[in-house]
Protein backbone atom coordinates (compact mmCIF):
# COMPACT_ATOMS: atom_id res chain seq x y z
CA UNK A 1 0.00 0.00 0.00
CA UNK A 2 1.02 3.71 -0.77
CA UNK A 3 1.57 5.93 2.14
CA UNK A 4 0.44 9.49 1.56
CA UNK A 5 4.06 11.05 2.00
CA UNK A 6 4.99 9.03 -1.08
CA UNK A 7 1.36 9.81 -2.41
CA UNK A 8 2.24 13.70 -2.13
CA UNK A 9 6.09 12.93 -3.61
CA UNK A 10 4.79 11.01 -7.11
CA UNK A 11 2.20 14.03 -7.64
CA UNK A 12 4.98 16.25 -7.20
CA UNK A 13 6.74 14.06 -9.42
CA UNK A 14 3.85 14.16 -12.25
CA UNK A 15 3.47 18.01 -11.49
CA UNK A 16 7.56 17.98 -12.83
CA UNK A 17 7.03 15.64 -15.98
CA UNK A 18 4.30 18.30 -17.39
CA UNK A 19 1.75 16.19 -17.26
CA UNK A 20 -1.97 17.32 -18.72
CA UNK A 21 -5.05 15.59 -17.74
CA UNK A 22 -8.83 16.38 -18.26
CA UNK A 23 -9.84 16.03 -14.62
CA UNK A 24 -10.47 18.01 -12.18
CA UNK A 25 -7.20 17.91 -9.69
CA UNK A 26 -9.20 16.55 -7.03
CA UNK A 27 -10.68 13.60 -9.21
CA UNK A 28 -7.39 13.01 -10.71
CA UNK A 29 -5.95 12.79 -6.95
CA UNK A 30 -8.68 10.22 -5.98
CA UNK A 31 -8.49 7.95 -9.31
CA UNK A 32 -4.39 8.04 -9.20
CA UNK A 33 -4.59 7.12 -5.14
CA UNK A 34 -6.99 4.27 -5.87
CA UNK A 35 -5.54 3.04 -9.01
CA UNK A 36 -7.99 3.63 -11.49
CA UNK A 37 -7.26 2.45 -14.91
CA UNK A 38 -8.38 5.38 -16.86
CA UNK A 39 -6.12 7.35 -14.43
CA UNK A 40 -3.18 5.29 -14.55
CA UNK A 41 -2.70 4.35 -17.99
CA UNK A 42 -2.95 8.16 -20.37
CA UNK A 43 -0.18 8.07 -17.54
CA UNK A 44 1.73 5.41 -18.46
CA UNK A 45 1.41 6.19 -21.51
CA UNK A 46 2.40 9.49 -21.41
CA UNK A 47 5.42 8.80 -19.31
CA UNK A 48 6.51 6.01 -21.67
CA UNK A 49 6.07 7.43 -24.72
CA UNK A 50 7.95 10.68 -24.23
CA UNK A 51 10.43 8.62 -21.98
CA UNK A 52 14.08 10.00 -23.08
CA UNK A 53 12.55 13.85 -22.76
CA UNK A 54 10.95 13.37 -19.58
CA UNK A 55 13.98 11.85 -17.99
CA UNK A 56 15.88 14.81 -19.06
CA UNK A 57 13.21 17.02 -17.17
CA UNK A 58 13.68 14.71 -14.44
CA UNK A 59 17.17 15.02 -13.87
CA UNK A 60 17.10 19.23 -14.23
CA UNK A 61 13.96 19.74 -11.94
CA UNK A 62 15.34 19.46 -8.34
CA UNK A 63 18.35 21.86 -9.65
CA UNK A 64 15.95 24.83 -11.47
CA UNK A 65 13.24 24.52 -8.74
CA UNK A 66 12.51 28.07 -7.38
CA UNK A 67 13.19 28.58 -3.60
CA UNK A 68 10.54 31.53 -2.60
CA UNK A 69 11.69 32.56 0.87
CA UNK A 70 8.92 34.38 3.11
CA UNK A 71 8.90 38.20 1.94
CA UNK A 72 10.07 38.91 5.58
CA UNK A 73 13.32 36.99 5.05
CA UNK A 74 14.54 39.27 2.42
CA UNK A 75 15.01 41.87 5.58
CA UNK A 76 18.27 40.55 6.44
CA UNK A 77 20.93 41.46 3.83
CA UNK A 78 22.35 38.22 4.42
CA UNK A 79 19.37 35.93 3.27
CA UNK A 80 19.63 38.63 0.00
CA UNK A 81 23.06 37.82 -0.62
CA UNK A 82 22.61 34.28 -0.28
CA UNK A 83 19.33 34.21 -2.65
CA UNK A 84 20.61 36.59 -5.69
CA UNK A 85 24.27 33.92 -5.18
CA UNK A 86 21.33 31.04 -5.93
CA UNK A 87 19.64 32.64 -8.40
CA UNK A 88 22.99 33.05 -10.16
CA UNK A 89 24.16 29.65 -9.69
CA UNK A 90 20.91 28.45 -11.25
CA UNK A 91 21.53 31.02 -14.14
CA UNK A 92 25.13 29.17 -14.70
CA UNK A 93 23.88 25.58 -14.09
CA UNK A 94 21.51 26.20 -17.32
CA UNK A 95 23.68 27.77 -19.33
CA UNK A 96 26.57 24.87 -18.32
CA UNK A 97 23.50 22.08 -19.36
CA UNK A 98 22.53 23.77 -22.59
CA UNK A 99 26.23 24.08 -23.79
CA UNK A 100 26.78 20.17 -22.43
CA UNK A 101 23.45 19.22 -24.55
CA UNK A 102 24.73 20.89 -27.65
CA UNK A 103 28.33 19.51 -27.21
CA UNK A 104 26.54 16.19 -26.92
CA UNK A 105 24.30 16.58 -29.98
CA UNK A 106 27.30 17.47 -32.44
CA UNK A 107 28.82 14.58 -30.85
CA UNK A 108 26.46 12.16 -31.94
CA UNK A 109 26.04 13.60 -34.90
CA UNK A 110 30.09 13.79 -36.40
CA UNK A 111 29.89 10.06 -34.73
CA UNK A 112 27.38 8.61 -36.47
Amino acid sequence: MIKIGNFNILLQFITVLNYKHSMELEQFRQGFFSGKSEVVYPLLQYVLSKFTELRKRAYIAPFLRNIDPPEEFFADASVVSFYETYKKYQEEFKQIHKQLVLVGQSYYKTSS
